[in-house]
This record gives C-alpha cells, structure tokens and sequence, in this order.
C-alpha cells in the first residue's frame, strides 16, 4: 500500500503543501488509500461523509481527491464546486463516454484510474480531458 501510495504521489506531483479531500467510504481499499496518500505526503486532508452526492458546498481549495463515477457524475450538477479542485482521480466504476463528455468544461485535471482489490490500488490512469475517442485502459 506504500508503495502504491508513493507512486501515485510522485507520478501526480503531491507533495505536503496539498490538501486531500476524501469522500469515499474509508473501510474500502479507495478511502483507505486516500489516507495513506495524505499521511505519507504529509498533506492536509478534509474528510466529507462519503455518499452518492458528498459535497455540497466547498470552501477551500483542494489540490487531490478521488471520486466514483456516480459521485463525479451528481456533483457535475455544481459545477462551481470544481473551481476549487485542482486533480481528481475516478475509479471503482465504468467511466462513460457521455460522463467524459460532460468533464470537459470543467477546470479539474480528471484521471480515470484501473485497479483492482487485489492490486492495492490503480495500476494504470488515463487523462479524461480532452478525450475525443474512447480508449480501452
């Protein structure tokens, strides 16, 4: 899991002046991860009640987080949220080509990530904007 972790933050260029926000479940391999990631890059982290929908308001910038295609696909319904979120990385699910679509207008770096259980975490990622085809992983 460290190991993951230090590849994940040295190939996103993470380090301890970013902020992590997580909203994903942390008794799953994706929560468990995002804190690994903030303790081992000394980051600060912003814990939200993971659910379909986790952010409502948002009132500091955040430079990492990683969402589920449902989650990203709801809080593109408030767009304003992602002027404050630099780089997401979207897992656990089947990205859509009209999920792709509806990214490109927002201002957050989005990478769909691969992985498995077993894995530990992503074994490949995939820069979701300016996707014009779809393209297997």
């Amino acid at each position: 899991m460290i190991a993951s972790a230090k590849n994940t933050l040295r190939y996103f260029n993470i380090n301890n002046n970013s902020t992590f926000l997580n909203c994903l479940p942390v008794k799953y391999i994706g929560g468990k991860m995002m804190l690994i990631r903030a303790i081992l890059s000394e980051s600060k982290i912003v814990l939200y009640k993971p659910s379909v929908n986790p952010i409502n308001k948002l009132d500091i910038e955040i430079d990492f987080m990683a969402l589920t295609p449902l989650q990203l696909n709801y809080l593109l319904e408030k767009k304003h949220v992602f002027k404050k979120i630099k780089l997401a990385i979207i897992g656990g699910g089947l990205v859509s080509d009209n999920l792709i679509s509806k990214i490109q207008n927002i201002t957050t770096n989005c990478f769909q990530t691969y992985g498995m259980t077993e894995t530990i975490s992503h074994i490949a990622v995939r820069n979701l904007k300016n996707c014009t085809k779809k393209t297997t992983l």
